[in-house]
C-alpha cells in the first residue's frame, strides 16, 4: 500500500502543475488582448477624426471671395516719409491701422544710404503681386490716384505694400476735412 500512496500523491502534483501554467498564460494573454483592443480603438478614433477633417474640406469649402478678403486683411504694409514733414509716417501709420491694415514698419524714405525728402507724389508700391490688387486696396484707403500705384517685386522683403508719402500728402483722405 505504500507504493500506491506514492503514486497517488505524485500523480496529482503533476496534474496540477500544467493547469497552473496554463491558467497563468491565459491571464497574461487576456491582459495583452485588452491592451491591444484599447490601442485599436484609440487608433480608430484618430482615424475617424482625420477622415472627417479631410471630408469637411471638400464638402464645405470657403467661398473664394471670402478667402480673398481674408488674405487682403493680412497685408503687411510699410509707410515711408518722402517729403520731410516730421511725424507724417506715424500719422499715416495710425490711420492705416484704424482702417484695418497691418503696418509693420514706418520711417523715412531712403535712396541709397541717404534719406530722400524730394518725393513729389505719394506712391503705393506693390511688392508681391503683379496685378497690383494689394497696392490698389491701400491706395483706395488713402485716396491715392491709381496712376501712382506701382509694382516693384521684392520677395526678399517681408511685406506686401510700401507707401512712400510725397509732398502732396494733404490730398490724402486722412487730411481732407
Amino acid at each position: 500500500m505504500a507504493v500506491r500512496r506514492t503514486r497517488r500523491t505524485s500523480a496529482p502534483k503533476t496534474r496540477r502543475s500544467p493547469d497552473r501554467t496554463v491558467r497563468r498564460r491565459s491571464k497574461s494573454k487576456g491582459t495583452s488582448g485588452t491592451l491591444l483592443t484599447a490601442v485599436i480603438w484609440i487608433l480608430a478614433v484618430i482615424n475617424l477624426v482625420l477622415v472627417g477633417s479631410l471630408v469637411s474640406r471638400f464638402v464645405a469649402p470657403k467661398p473664394a471671395q471670402q478667402a480673398a478678403i481674408l488674405a487682403e486683411d493680412s497685408l503687411k504694409v510699410e509707410v515711408l516719409n518722402g517729403c520731410g514733414k516730421p511725424g507724417l509716417a506715424k500719422e499715416v501709420t495710425d490711420f492705416l491701422r484704424r482702417e484695418g491694415f497691418d503696418v509693420v514698419n514706418f520711417g523715412n524714405y531712403q535712396t541709397g544710404n541717404r534719406e530722400n525728402f524730394n518725393v513729389r507724389n505719394t506712391m503705393v508700391i506693390d511688392r508681391r503681386s503683379m496685378d497690383m490688387r494689394n497696392a490698389l486696396r491701400v491706395a483706395e484707403a488713402l485716396g491715392v490716384d491709381k496712376k501712382n500705384v506701382l509694382v516693384e517685386m521684392n520677395s526678399a522683403r517681408a511685406l506686401d505694400v510700401t507707401v512712400v508719402l510725397g509732398k502732396d500728402y494733404k490730398t490724402l483722405k486722412l487730411y481732407r476735412n
